[in-house]
């Protein structure tokens, strides 16, 4: 059970994590999607009302069916995660929610040779998390727990920062194929969102080196991650970010450019500790430096920190 203290602390937590473009861009998607629904509505109320109402339960119906089957495959075809089948990797589970205050239910599941070390889907309130088995490997290690351990808060702080109660809507318009429609207000919250959770990754470690070995390995795998060196992915990221190209292709996808993802954790990292970022730019190349310069953050107060007192 989850102390006043440990809610308090998990609601700072998620306060000093937030992407400072995820407010706006969440009231651009909740107005988007009220006019619609809106336009909606107002078509259904017609003269065809009871056509409209019939076409309502219908697609409601389907879009409940959907999600079953979908809950259905995953457990026949992926390995739950319980403190019975997965002992070390569970108690890291509850160890991440303990730190993120995160009470609502959510599946684990660990399947071999998913696309992507970690995915998370929602099925009607019910969230589930797909681990690929090489991401999560390996628990021996503090370390390599602590590691394990980044890569599950960035997936429990995407929901986290998602406002659940708010997915069935999200969920219907995407069943109704209005999705392409309103992707360009919805989107720029959604990819804030996987920011915030990134964010809230990083505090539940306060360690840069388990951080960013975590985000090598969830990258190109546990096998290749030791052969990656920041100099070249921090080159490419820059790279990225000034192609008017690139950021015209981001506009509509709900996930941000990976590269995105890795420059915005740094400048978090050069926000909250500054001295370890520091050390992080003299290890790389000298146009990687650069890059990350251009993160750094004009000067502040650090998260999470009380002012300063005023001299007398």
């Amino acid at each position: 059970m989850q102390t006043d203290d440990e809610a308090t602390r998990a609601e700072q937590l998620l306060r000093d994590s937030r992407h400072p473009s995820e407010a706006p861009a969440f009231v651009l998607a909740v107005t988007a999607v009220g006019v619609v629904l809106a336009i909606g509505l107002f078509a259904v109320f017609s003269p065809a009302v009871l056509g409209g109402l019939l076409a309502i339960v219908g697609v409601a119906l389907f879009i409940w069916l959907n999600f079953q089957i979908g809950r259905v495959r995953m457990r026949a075809h992926a390995v739950a995660v319980t403190s019975a089948s997965f002992p070390a990797l569970q108690e890291v589970i509850d160890d991440v929610r303990s730190r993120l205050g995160y009470r609502r239910r959510v599946d684990v599941f660990v399947v071999r040779g998913q696309a992507t070390a970690a995915a998370t889907y929602t099925y009607f309130g019910v969230n589930a998390i797909l681990l690929d088995g090489s991401a999560i490997a390996d628990l021996d290690s503090e370390r390599r727990r602590s590691e394990v351990r980044f890569l599950l808060a960035t997936e429990f702080g995407h929901l986290l920062a998602r406002f659940s109660w708010w997915v069935p809507a999200r969920v219907a318009v995407t069943r109704l194929g209005l999705q392409q429609v309103l992707a360009p207000f919805v989107a720029p919250w959604l990819r804030a969102t996987v920011y915030t959770g990134d964010r809230l990754a990083y505090l539940c470690t306060r360690d840069v080196d388990v951080s960013m070995n975590a985000i090598h390995r969830a990258l190109v795998g546990k096998d290749a991650a030791a052969d990656l060196r920041p100099s070249g992915l921090i080159e490419q990221a820059g790279s990225v970010r000034q192609s008017f190209i690139l950021r015209v292709a981001e506009i509509l996808p709900s996930t941000p450019h990976t590269t995105n993802r890795y420059l915005e954790l740094l400048a978090f990292i050069a926000q909250v500790q500054p001295a370890d970022f520091d050390r992080l730019r003299d290890a790389v190349s000298p146009k990687a430096a650069a890059v990350m310069t251009q993160l750094v953050p004009p000067p502040t107060q650090p998260v999470g920190l009380p002012p300063a007192a005023a001299e007398g």
